[in-house]
């Protein structure tokens, strides 16, 4: 049990542990006995589990998520980050955020990013909004997402605004091999990302999702002014 909590402690902790190993163990070599004794101030084994379960306990307190460690955890986002940093930030701190108010802990973390604004506005229906300036390359972002079979995807009714998608199904192949397949915003918890921008430029492609044409991210590109976190629908 000592030794699979060794691994799990900083190098200065194995330093003590290794310590109060060599004592117990130099105990039993000359025939002592390593049971703890009141009146005795020797390290016994049971000493050197109690001094192991609180640097295990902080261990693992560091390294959960806000949802447990809620606004006294450290701050994650450095004022020296770029936008993409901070999205790589975001990624991976979402699927511990569960509540607004981790969310706004998140947010107040914001200020001072080059190149990202918390632009968003509590009376609307999604969490969290960032706009870039100067606008992101979007196989970045994708990249940064963790999107492998991206598209640029339209959910405005007049087409102005693309956002990344991953792809999930080929519905339908036609004849030409132009092809329907099934989109979704890339989903990191319970939030979906969604990373817009402009209408890509060139020719339309032959993939299309729902009434939108379907740009493959590995042949076309644009430049993403927002991200939006919204709850995700079951």
């Amino acid at each position: 049990m000592i030794i699979e909590k060794e691994a799990i402690i900083s190098v200065p902790d194995k330093i003590r542990f290794t310590f109060a190993i060599a004592i117990v163990v130099g105990m039993s070599a000359c025939g002592e006995s390593t049971t703890p004794d009141p009146h005795n101030t020797a390290i016994g084994v049971s000493t050197v589990q109690e001094m192991l379960v609180p640097i295990a306990r902080a261990k693992a307190e560091s390294n959960r998520g806000p949802s447990s460690v809620g606004n006294t955890r450290k701050p994650l986002i450095r004022s020296n980050m770029d936008a993409y940093e901070l999205i790589a930030v975001l990624v991976e701190e979402l699927p511990t955020l569960s509540t607004r108010e981790q969310v706004r802990f998140f947010r107040a973390q914001i200020q001072g990013v080059h190149g990202a604004t918390d632009a968003t506005h509590d009376d609307i229906g999604y969490e969290l909004q960032l706009l870039f300036e100067p606008p992101l390359d979007a196989r970045r972002v994708a990249e940064v997402l963790g999107v492998r079979s991206g598209y640029l995807v339209s959910n405005d009714v007049h087409q102005r605004e693309f956002c990344i998608m991953s792809s999930t199904e080929v519905l339908q192949t036609r004849y030409d091999g132009a092809k329907r397949i099934a989109t979704e915003f890339p989903k990191r918890g319970i939030w979906w990302v969604n990373a817009n921008g402009l209408r890509p430029v060139g020719r339309l492609p032959k993939a299309s999702s729902g009434a939108s044409p379907a740009y493959p991210l590995s042949s076309y590109n644009t430049a993403i002014k927002q991200l939006i976190i919204m709850r995700a629908r079951d």
